[in-house]
């Protein structure tokens, strides 16, 4: 690897970032297929050779394929900045809408589409029958440098590094959460009754997954946040990455401010309750979520300001951030005043639209609510939510940036992996993977560092 544990401890790398997003169709299971569909994008090799085409590589070195429960899911490539990042997740959904287009017309379905949602179920409560909402899921994959646990063991979070970050990811949601519609309201996140920060399973009624797992390897230690919000927000996507990549700086210098752990054994509850705008409790007491993140935005920038070589869009990221939560800290329980934010923040947008529309009861009681919330997030290029930021000039890649990245590869391993899948033999190919190309079995190319961009020799 380019860069060891050591030098995230001692200075401030370039990190790998990157993303998995999943979308749904109107499409009963088992019906869609990825790679008849690839008209408009050329894809590279399917990874299984599978006849049916649904595990495809793209030449942008994403992974395109149809997940469990018959969502289809963009992994894209390996990138070295937020800001890349952000671009090959744009891309990936331009991708998946022209999927979702020739889909359309090849089935002769005008109303064909994809969303970053998975809509609502029907739950039975007594005699009552709810719309119980359901989030699709979204990952962000990061390169670290302290090696986090995995564990069933409630104890871990006793772990200081385990420790910051979930006190971190608890309150994220106040300025990164995507919104959505529920029996009890409207709440900032999409997944805080499913999240589970102590336990890997997935064994709740919610489908609870860890909201976060360290994968440690011989070549790469990765950290996957799972929290789920597939924003639309350019702006906040590109501040996702930026600002969780500025918090792991601060947690692997063990600079993370103690006195805003929350308590122990709380995380799994204290999500659930900002999802509902209610606060939290931290080692120096009850804060709201805003108020906790502004908090770790402000420390954020004291260690920014003390390493000349962070990356600037990570310092920048801190400042926003902390804008951002000042003005969320002054609007009331009933988040009126959210319509400043509109710009910007993915829940304060779709809030102020739904308000716009005159949506009086914002709950799964009034199905008015509910066709919007899931129409929010609609990729069609004409959807609203497309059209809300487009409208206000409040995106940031530009429409030849989109284009580039959905078919040019960035200088990482990516770049590495698409070169040796564009000179390969199809009919011999039986494994690839993020870090290796295996041909009929018998040649074997290594991609173990995900910042090189050149091929090394295949053994």
């Amino acid at each position: 690897m380019a860069y060891s544990r050591e030098d995230f401890r001692q200075s401030t790398p370039p990190r790998i970032m990157a993303g998995e997003t999943e979308y749904t169709m109107n499409v009963p299971s088992g019906d869609f297929r990825i790679r008849p569909n690839l008209k408009v994008v050329n894809g590279y090799n399917e990874l299984s050779r599978s006849e049916d085409g649904n595990e495809v590589w793209l030449e942008n070195g994403a992974r395109f394929y149809v997940d469990a429960g018959g969502v289809v899911e963009y992994a894209a490539p390996e990138t070295t900045s937020a800001y890349e990042a952000m671009l090959y997740e744009r891309a990936g959904e331009q991708i998946m809408r022209a999927v979702a287009d020739t889909h359309a017309e090849r089935t002769n379905n005008p109303k064909e589409t994809a969303y970053k949602r998975s809509g609502y179920s029907e739950v039975k409560i007594g005699k009552k029958t709810v719309l119980y909402p359901l989030s699709a899921g979204h990952h962000e994959h990061y390169s670290v440098g302290v090696k986090f646990r995995n564990s069933k063991d409630v104890y871990i979070s006793r772990l200081p590094q385990n420790r910051s970050l979930e006190s971190y990811l608890v309150s994220r949601g106040a300025w990164a959460g995507s919104g959505m519609v529920t029996k009890d309201g409207f709440e900032l996140t999409q997944k805080g009754e499913a999240i589970n920060f102590e336990n890997i399973g997935k064994g709740s009624q919610y489908g609870a997954k860890a909201a976060y797992l360290f994968h440690d390897g011989r070549q790469s230690d990765e950290l996957e946040i799972r929290l789920g919000d597939g924003n639309m927000s350019e702006q906040v996507i590109h501040l996702k990455y930026a600002f969780t990549s500025v918090v792991l700086r601060m947690i692997e210098h063990g600079v993370f401010p103690h006195t805003l752990w929350i308590e122990e054994g709380t995380a799994n509850q204290a999500l659930r309750n900002t999802a509902r705008g209610q606060t939290i409790q931290t080692v120096s007491g009850p804060l709201s979520a805003a108020q906790h993140q502004r908090r770790i935005a402000y420390a954020a920038q004291d260690f920014a300001a003390s390493q000349p070589d962070i990356p600037y869009e990570e310092a920048q990221a801190a400042r926003e951030v902390y804008r951002i939560c000042q003005i969320l800290e002054e609007i009331d329980s009933s988040l009126e005043g959210a319509s400043i934010l509109a710009d910007t923040v993915d829940w304060a947008a779709k809030l102020t639209y739904l308000r716009d529309k005159d949506i009086g009861e914002v709950s799964t009681q009034n199905l008015d609510a509910v066709a919007i919330d899931l129409k929010w997030e609609d990729i069609a290029r004409n959807g609203i939510a497309r059209t809300w930021y487009q409208n206000r000039d409040a995106t940031l890649a530009t429409d030849e940036e989109i284009t580039k990245a959905m078919i040019a590869p960035p200088l990482t391993r990516a770049l590495a992996r698409t070169t040796r899948l564009a000179i390969a033999d199809p009919a011999k190919l039986r494994a690839i993977t993020w870090g290796r190309v295996d041909e009929d079995g018998r040649k074997l190319t290594s991609l173990p560092d995900p910042w090189c961009p050149e091929l090394p020799k295949a053994s």
